[in-house]
């Protein structure tokens, strides 16, 4: 079942206003925030429309091409939104649940000289979409788009595959120290300052605030 729109919940808008990084990504798909940015058409300094990822259709929350996440700046606070839908035979709500939130415990918190907080929403089923995942049961190795429900290196296997798709196929892996986007061992490993940068940069993700390219 999907899960309740985050709008739904008033804190969320009331500490918006007092720069809660979390709220900052929520509050751009708030029904408010659609309709005026639907009128509006906004674009940023690439040229796309705030909801391009979607076809210009926020009400789908659907991604058909792979442009994931909205991020959020000000200042050092960095609130990540990102869509997900579920399928396969481990989709039970105990391991979707398990899965999310891990990803927003790791990718949450201070994160070098950043203040992250990512919120993942369960969002419908889109078959053909990069935001589908396939949850797998049973043990094995896990990849961005189908995840084990017994995963190799426990819940930092989840914390890495969501860094798959907040950076982008292409980052691939790497071999920073202590970094949860290595391919070795996830043990011990943590997601970095330099991944937040990453996924700032990232051309599939929609970004607004600090950036330059209007909120």
């Amino acid at each position: 079942m999907t899960a309740a729109a985050p709008w739904a919940k008033k804190a969320h808008l009331e500490n918006f206003a007092a720069g809660e990084p979390a709220s900052m990504a929520v509050a751009l798909l708030s029904p408010r925030r659609i309709k005026r940015n639907h009128r509006r058409r906004r674009r940023c300094a690439s040229g796309r429309t705030v909801y391009a990822y979607v076809l210009g259709n926020p009400i789908s929350l659907v991604d058909p091409f792979g442009l994931l996440a909205y991020i959020h700046c000000k200042g050092n606070n960095i609130g990540i939104y990102l869509p997900l839908s579920f399928h396969g035979d481990g989709a039970s709500s105990s391991n979707i649940g398990r899965a999310i939130s891990a990803g927003q415990s790791g990718w949450s918190g201070s994160i070098g000289g950043f203040n992250v907080s990512l919120n993942i929403q369960q969002v419908q089923y889109a078959p053909r979409s990069t935001n589908s995942i396939e949850m797998v049961s049973g043990p094995g190795q896990s990849d961005a788009g189908a995840w084990r429900t017994e995963p190799t290196w426990g819940d930092n296997t989840y914390v890495h595959e969501v860094g798959h798709i907040l950076l982008g196929y292409r980052y691939g892996h790497d071999s920073l120290p202590g970094s949860i986007m290595n391919d070795k061992n996830l043990n011990g490993t943590t997601v970095l300052p330099e991944h937040i940068k990453a996924a700032i940069k990232y051309s599939g993700n929609i970004v607004s605030g600090d950036c330059g390219c209007g909120n």
